[in-house]
């Protein structure tokens, strides 16, 4: 009995990395997927660095302008943590392969649509995040259980100063259901009305085994 329980905690050891409760697991999931990632910066509270003020997001915030992630240590919720990161690293795929660059040029030429293509990018940016989840070894998360409310609501990415960074809001239900499609299927799976994955596919940044 003693050596079957041995055996099962020596296993368990052995599990839990695998499930990569770890937001270091994401940053490498990603940079086996694409090419010029950003740095990631972790601290205890993020510092108001690239034009970041207090009503910035407190987790996580991208600035483009530096291509650097800063994240905030959450030593009680890695799930929380993980996911901060790997919603930044979808903001980061786009800005850096293609997508930001075309939803930009229709923003600008459509600004009566706005609201409907800036969505579009926002559910990219959440299937691309379960994707990297997935490929960090996460069980299955369901961001309504994670969070209870709409997360990334506020300004966390663009360009310095990030103060005046978008702010999208879509419901946390169109958030969680593209997650589930990114961890369940995979980056293909991605395309979000006019916001299609086969532009990062094709990026000459994707490094990533084509599916």
């Amino acid at each position: 009995m003693f050596r079957a329980l041995a055996i099962c905690i020596g296993l368990t050891v052995q599990i839990t990395p695998a499930f990569a409760q770890d937001w270091q697991a994401v940053e490498a999931a990603a940079r086996q997927l694409f090419s010029d990632m950003p740095r990631v910066e972790v601290f205890g509270s993020l510092p108001r660095a690239c034009g970041a003020d207090e009503m910035t997001n407190a987790d996580m915030r991208y600035c483009t302008s530096e291509n650097v992630i800063y994240l905030r240590e959450q030593p009680t919720s890695h799930a929380k943590m993980a996911h901060a990161l790997a919603h930044g690293l979808g903001h980061a795929i786009q800005v850096r392969h293609g997508i930001a660059d075309i939803a930009l040029r229709e923003v600008r030429r459509r600004p009566e649509e706005e609201q409907k293509l800036r969505t579009m990018v926002t559910g990219q940016v959440a299937c691309l995040a379960g994707v990297l989840l997935n490929a960090a070894g996460f069980a299955a998360i369901d961001l309504e259980t994670l969070y209870g409310e709409e997360p990334f609501t506020d300004s966390h990415w663009g360009r310095n100063p990030l103060k005046v960074g978008p702010q999208v809001s879509t419901g946390l239900k169109f958030r969680a259901n593209w997650s589930k499609i990114g961890q369940r299927e995979g980056l293909a799976a991605c395309t979000v009305g006019e916001i299609e994955a086969s532009v990062l596919l094709s990026s000459v940044g994707y490094i990533g085994t084509k599916p």
